[in-house]
């Protein structure tokens, strides 16, 4: 089968997956009728739509929230689940959105209820909250809030250093990419990722200026004290929770730890060159974030 050469690279088996099963069901009367089944939408109480760049603890907050008994989280990024949603693997662009924005941001408010439909097979229709986070979100911000009633967005951010390490390092296999744009190992060039992590923020700081639901949050100030930011996250989110859940371990790719700061770790894979070459890309966001000088 297609997808068993894909199990090292989970976002091509995914969007196998999503082709062959979602988005075209027709090919299948029994994916047909399972989706027509299922996918049922009910309103929940609210939204809540987690924004920010690659590596930048996204996963892991969704997975700490989707753990709460009022809220139901997408297991995975919704964009695997709806044709509506495009994501830069199918362009070629694996964690590098900002290459392929255009063919990506979704403009056309009729498709929302496709993706609710969509979504609805995958969400506990008993709980009054729907968490979803997928990345390419980060430029249909403005969609969302106006197709998804009471949404509310939580925004992290990360320190660019350490995000343009991690898509370098998670992006190994660039065979069917354009050479000019990887490194002679297969890699993006440090550069190329620095630009993602800058294009991210200015598109979510640009779409969200009008809108009043938005909790925002750094990862570093998050890692240092979970109990108190998740505290905060849940007040904006309007649920409860005792003090036991603060306790637990979290899954995030498949490994279970307590929350911690990961940065250090990351900026030793950094080169001076390296180092040097973000600074140079992403000055105006480093500074603005407090991230210019490595600490």
């Amino acid at each position: 089968m297609k997808i068993i050469k894909h199990l090292n690279n989970p976002l091509e088996a995914m969007r196998i997956i999503r082709n062959n099963i979602l988005a075209k069901p027709r090919r299948c009367r029994m994916c047909h009728y399972f989706l027509k089944l299922f996918s049922t939408y009910k309103k929940p109480k609210k939204w809540v739509f987690i924004v920010g760049c690659y590596n930048s603890g996204t996963s892991l907050l969704r997975n700490i929230l989707a753990s709460h008994e009022d809220i139901s989280g997408i297991p995975t990024e919704g964009a695997f689940f709806t044709e509506v949603l495009k994501i830069p693997e199918e362009f070629g662009w694996i964690r590098m959105w900002h290459k392929v924005k255009d063919q990506i941001a979704v403009k056309d408010d009729t498709l929302a209820d496709k993706v609710k439909k969509d979504w609805s097979v995958f969400l506990n229709k008993s709980k009054k909250i729907y968490l979803e986070k997928s990345i390419v979100n980060s430029l249909n911000i403005e969609w969302l809030n106006k197709n998804f009633k009471n949404s509310h967005f939580i925004f992290l951010v990360r320190n660019g250093f350490s995000v343009s390490e991690g898509i370098q390092r998670k992006v190994q296999n660039t065979e069917n990419w354009e050479k000019k744009f990887t490194n002679k190992d297969g890699t993006y060039p440090i550069e190329l990722c620095a630009e993602q992590w800058v294009e991210n923020n200015k598109i979510i700081e640009g779409q969200l200026k009008n809108i009043e639901k938005v909790y925002r949050l750094k990862y570093e100030d998050f890692t240092e004290n979970p109990q108190k930011y998740l505290s905060e996250i849940f007040k904006f989110i309007g649920v409860k929770t005792d003090k036991e859940f603060y306790n637990k371990s979290w899954y995030t790719h498949g490994v279970k730890s307590k929350i911690k700061n990961m940065n250090k770790k990351s900026f030793k894979n950094l080169n001076n060159t390296q180092i040097k070459k973000i600074k140079e890309i992403a000055v105006e966001y480093l500074k603005k974030y407090d991230y210019f000088d490595l600490k």
